[in-house]
């Protein structure tokens, strides 16, 4: 007989709040909250990855972190219209901010952390802490949407 393990997560929601124009807070935590994964490395492999899943399943991440125990993703289907930006900017400040809720950075010191970035399909320039990133990615993002993953802005000043 096995012991009834305990899960201790959120549930899932009904997959139908993961498809088309949703906005998803994924937070994952290493199994048994294990530390000292964590470099250079397996962060640019992390982001590897994440680029692959993000021209396969259509979404982007217009912001992610990777702590040393956990990893928080802010995800956007490119699908659909949908406008919920104030309440989205509002999460990404959150996980922005999680370094210094550990005291690894100092107070407003969040764009420091080496570990944190962001992915945008066909804008592997494009930095989370850049000025004038939100204006940049809500152009970049409404041009997916209009013409999804294959056509991109031209270059110039307005992207």
């Amino acid at each position: 007989m096995t012991a009834k393990v305990r899960h201790n997560y959120l549930r899932r929601l009904p997959p139908e709040h993961y498809r088309g124009q949703a906005y998803v807070h994924w937070s994952l935590t290493m199994e048994n909250r294990r530390t000292g994964w964590l470099d250079s490395a397996v962060f640019q492999r992390y982001r590897e990855i994440l680029t692959h899943a993000a021209f396969r399943f259509g979404f982007c991440v217009p912001i992610f972190c990777c702590m040393c125990d956990h990893i928080h993703m802010l995800w956007v289907g490119i699908l659909n219209n949908c406008d919920q930006r104030t309440a989205f900017e509002d999460v990404a400040d959150y996980i922005a901010r999680n370094p210094e809720r550990k005291g690894i950075v100092p107070p407003d010191g969040f764009a420091i952390y080496p570990f944190t970035g962001c992915l945008v399909p066909g804008y592997p320039e494009l930095r989370v802490f850049e000025v004038g990133y939100w204006d940049r990615f809500w152009r970049i993002y409404s041009n997916l949407v209009k013409n999804g993953l294959h056509v991109g802005l031209p270059d110039g000043p307005e992207n």
